[in-house]
């Protein structure tokens, strides 16, 4: 799953997270409690923040945000993270997208800034995909709802098993009996909701006319089936975003335990040392070593 808790407001307030994908850096964006602002993750150069500029996104990075109260104001933290490097920031804004990504993919929840981003591709997070699904299977009994999270399940352990054998694609049969399958579902899924009564429209609303959650994740799995499916085309793109949730997790213990910082200053030194421990831990480092080497030294390692 894209996250180990859910959000108190229910499911359908989805967590926004992105993945970034082949190059050296990731991006991404995931709201914490309470209306507090969405992450978004970048590496810069410096020490964590000035490390190797990311020139497109890496394959196999993820990275969600969280609310983070610094000086008594609600804040964001942001985090970036691959197999081998995390960079975590804070910002006062929700939508604080990375810049200067250029080509690679970026996964996310289909939070709508993120396909703003030029030059990049996109894919979804299939296990925000899942959650949505299993809520339509338990509350609104949707029978199309099962057969996709079924279909979704069944796609991603083809995957792992072809990759097991150290094959880079699936075979033909196979890619195209899921692709029909899935097209199947979704028009099924569409039009059982177009049978189904409009919903009430409250006087003098404006706008499109409601939709049911069912229906609005149809319509984005038929609208953006490319991005949904794109970890059956390319294996180096992740089916969810767990990596970057467990970077994340150490952050939210130190704000449970502490509240918050009391000024900007004292978040950005905290952010900036837990970027280094945890690359420095993904790397295989002594973290001791790492936290008392030359920054210079380690960006030269981390470039090289």
């Amino acid at each position: 799953m894209c996250s180990s808790s859910f959000p108190r407001t229910g499911w359908r307030r989805r967590w926004p997270i992105c993945s970034a994908r082949r190059g050296f850096v990731p991006t991404a964006s995931s709201p914490g409690a309470r209306g507090r602002p969405r992450n978004s993750g970048l590496w810069r150069r410096g020490s964590p923040r000035s490390w190797p500029k990311p020139r497109c996104a890496i394959p196999g990075s993820k990275s969600p945000g969280t609310g983070f109260r610094v000086a008594g104001k609600g804040q964001w933290l942001h985090t970036a993270s691959t197999a081998a490097l995390t960079s975590y920031r804070v910002s006062a804004k929700r939508g604080d997208l990375p810049k200067g990504l250029r080509g690679g993919v970026i996964v996310h929840d289909h939070f709508a800034p993120y396909y703003t981003l030029p030059a990049v591709r996109h894919a979804l997070c299939n296990a925000h995909h899942l959650r949505e699904l299993q809520t339509l299977v338990d509350i609104d009994k949707e029978q199309w709802a099962g057969q996709m999270r079924d279909l979704l399940i069944e796609a991603n352990e083809s995957v792992r098993a072809a990759v097991a054998l150290g094959a880079t694609e699936l075979p033909a049969l196979v890619l195209r009996t899921l692709i029909k399958r899935y097209n199947a579902i979704v028009r099924r899924g569409l039009a059982f909701h177009r049978d189904l009564p409009p919903l009430a429209r409250q006087t003098g609303a404006r706008g499109q006319a409601p939709r049911r959650p069912g229906h609005n994740l149809l319509i984005r799995l038929h609208k953006f089936k490319g991005d949904v499916l794109r970890f059956l085309y390319d294996f180096t793109v992740p089916f969810t975003n767990n990596e970057a949730e467990r970077d994340l997790r150490m952050m939210k213990v130190k704000m449970k335990i502490s509240g918050g910082f009391r000024t900007m200053a004292g978040a950005r030194t905290f952010v900036c040392l837990r970027s280094v421990i945890s690359t420095a831990r993904k790397q295989g480092s002594n973290i001791l070593h790492t936290l008392a080497a030359n920054p210079a030294d380690l960006i030269q390692a981390l470039a090289a």
